[in-house]
């Protein structure tokens, strides 16, 4: 027994020993940096700790300052090859975020070139031809600050809405006391500097909206870019406390190394935490707290009949929207180019007409499935300035699919089935006393018949190979699809949504049995 004693206690005496000699090696190697000599003032700026040099490089062993420094990166982190000593100690996850959608933009390229009217295929940033294209020029003007190979090149902290840098766009922190430090898991406002604009993710997740018409009811709250938005209610996974890393892990964000899309570079799904039939729990990243995911059930909103809809479809409360965008080159005027990182001749100028917080058109994606859309490009675009074409006033009505992040208890049944908004025809009212329900508008039709706020013309045929979205293979819903809909909601007329003949539709519709008893 006494051997056995002896044995337990040499064996613990060993490990604290080892663990002793081994934080005494970390501290010793990094106070043993001459850079402390000078930067006395310094704090933890990685977990776990790592000399001066494994960053910056440089010679931490020499004293004298210009030697010390020769070949020093400053701001270590941006992704051209110097600066990016990051590599040195993650190869995988750098080589995965040099072909991500962040870094490389090649399906914003390439949707941009096609509504413009260019060759749309590249091999992303790299081979943007800004000087001969307005496509193009209209990309490194209005688009590129979104991309994470421009340099950071100001020290501390980005400054509101600044982009770029690379590595430290995501994972830089203000937490440090002296220095800052590098974060395994960034934060909401890191992805909100990007991500607050376009599809207004980051806004439309804390409950923000740019709005054009506020009801009294919505709080006015000023972004730092001087931007005003409106309080209304926000994602139900950020109000439970929810960041955005919690459902996007490092494949979303970073890349997988082989997907360009942004629709391909998303694995997380809802059916993640929602599982069938039980709870599930997650423990928050940010935060020591556990959650209890509610289990996924079976009832009529989840049958057969709408087995074919996105989980958002139903569940996302309201969408940004905005209409009437006017796009227009001035050549005098001078404007950032986020490409070159300089002040340039020639200025793209944006005018928009209406912004709105609504829920969601529905539309087709190319698996098949029914899932939000929003305007992504109703617009035009002059081009006469830029270079001479035939035809250089460009109009598109192009809607995007969207995931809003406003989740929410399902939207109502009659929100789609008796919305002409939803079905694409814009906003207005049905008269349901014709064999087709009768469409009136609340805007004005263009000379197609369409509304100026709708995305087609109700029950017309989509026309084959005709760019309805800026996805490919997007669609609005066809004639058929858009009957189908509508038939259901005629039913609404008299029966509440709750109602059992909608618990077996396929039976209930065929409704000429039941006036054989009569």
């Amino acid at each position: 027994m006494k051997a056995v004693k002896s044995s337990i206690q040499s064996t613990l005496y060993t490990c604290f020993l080892v663990l002793f000699l081994f934080s005494c090696k970390e501290s010793r190697v990094f106070s043993s940096s001459t850079c402390l000599n000078c930067h006395s003032q310094t704090s933890s700026i990685h977990t776990p700790e790592i000399n001066c040099s494994s960053c910056h490089l440089g010679d931490e062993k020499i004293t004298e300052k210009e030697e010390a420094h020769k070949g020093m990166v400053v701001i270590p982190g941006n992704l051209d090859a110097k600066s990016n000593t990051c590599a040195n100690c993650h190869p995988s996850q750098t080589h995965t975020i040099l072909h991500s959608p962040m870094t490389r933009n090649k399906a914003m390229i390439e949707k941009n070139r096609r509504v413009f009217g260019e060759a749309n295929k590249t091999e992303g940033l790299n081979s943007l031809k800004p000087e001969h294209s307005a496509a193009d020029s209209y990309f490194a003007g209005m688009c590129a600050s979104c991309h994470l190979g421009i340099s950071k090149t100001s020290f501390g902290m980005f400054a509101a809405y600044e982009k770029g840098g690379g590595c430290l766009a995501c994972h830089l922190s203000e937490n440090g006391e002296e220095h800052l430090r590098i974060n395994r898991y960034p934060t909401d406002e890191t992805c909100f500097n990007c991500h607050s604009r376009s599809g207004r993710i980051s806004l439309s997740y804390k409950g923000l909206f740019e709005l054009t018409n506020p009801e009294e009811t919505d709080i006015p709250f000023s972004l730092p870019d001087g931007r005003v938005t409106y309080k209304q209610k926000a994602d139900l996974h950020y109000e439970a406390g929810l960041s955005c890393i919690e459902c996007h892990g490092k494949e979303d964000v970073m890349g997988d190394g082989k997907s360009e899309t942004k629709t391909e570079a998303v694995k997380a799904r809802c059916t993640d935490c929602h599982k069938k039939d039980r709870e599930f729990k997650i423990t928050l990243k940010h935060k020591n707290k556990v959650i209890f995911v509610n289990a996924y059930k079976q009832h009529s909103g989840h049958d057969t009949e709408h087995d074919k809809l996105s989980c958002e479809t139903c569940h996302s409360q309201k969408a940004p929207q905005c209409y009437g965008c006017h796009i227009s080159y001035e050549p005098e005027f001078k404007s950032y180019n986020h490409l070159t990182e300089k002040m340039e001749k020639g200025k793209w100028i944006e005018e928009f007409g209406e912004y709105r917080s609504e829920l969601p058109v529905l539309g087709k994606t190319k698996d098949g499935i029914i899932r939000p859309f929003v305007p992504g490009m109703k617009l035009s675009i002059d081009t006469s300035k830029f270079y001479k074409k035939s035809k250089p006033l460009i109009k598109e009505n192009l809607f995007s699919p969207l995931s809003p992040h406003t989740s929410s208890k399902s939207r109502t049944c009659k929100s789609c089935h008796q919305s002409p908004y939803a079905l694409g025809y814009g906003s207005g009212k049905f008269q349901f006393d014709k064999p087709n329900p009768v469409f009136r508008p609340d805007y004005a039709l263009d000379k197609e018949e369409i509304a100026e706020d709708g995305w087609i013309k109700p029950f017309q045929a989509l026309t084959p190979n005709k760019l309805y979205s800026t996805a490919d293979g997007g669609r609005p819903l066809n004639p058929n699809e858009q009957r189908r809909i509508l038939q259901v909601g005629s039913c609404f007329r008299c029966h509440k949504e709750e109602s059992e003949i909608f618990q077996n539709w396929e039976k209930s519709k065929n409704y000429q049995h039941l006036l054989k008893n009569k």
